[in-house]
């Protein structure tokens, strides 16, 4: 009796260490979540604001035209163009306004420039492209 007692508590203590663990892994795996949820940053052209002006574009157009030119082959010229091809300051005033959907509004107009265009296609998606890491999608 003496030996089946042993055992229970032998199984019973396994099983509590088993627990702590498991417990222990789960609470890591929270905080490194809400670590990494924390981490994320907002690496649209608008950063946490709702809107930007014309100049913080064009500035955001020309910190990332290296990128631009590795992935899309797109010189300084015509990166100094896109933010008044994407957003025409006719259309959309001297602020680019996250809150009125604005880059969402510009994207749409692309998408339907893109049936429309036929051989450009591919220019047109080169710029989809670009306008949604603008707009950080």
């Amino acid at each position: 009796m003496a030996l089946e007692e042993e055992k229970e508590n032998q199984t019973r203590n396994f099983i509590e260490e088993l627990k702590k663990t498991l417990l222990a892994r789960r609470e890591k795996k929270e905080e490194e979540k809400t670590l990494k949820k924390e981490e994320k940053k907002d690496n649209s052209a608008f950063g946490e604001k709702p809107f930007i002006s014309r100049t913080e574009a064009k500035r955001w157009f020309l910190r990332n035209k290296n990128e631009f030119w590795q992935k899309y082959r797109l010189g300084e010229k015509e990166v100094k163009k896109l933010d008044e091809e994407l957003f025409p300051p006719e259309k959309y005033g001297s602020y680019i306004e996250k809150q009125k959907r604005e880059p969402e509004r510009a994207l749409k107009e692309l998408e339907k420039k893109k049936w429309k265009a036929g051989t450009k296609k591919w220019m047109i998606e080169k710029k989809t492209e670009i306008l949604k890491k603008f707009a950080g999608k």
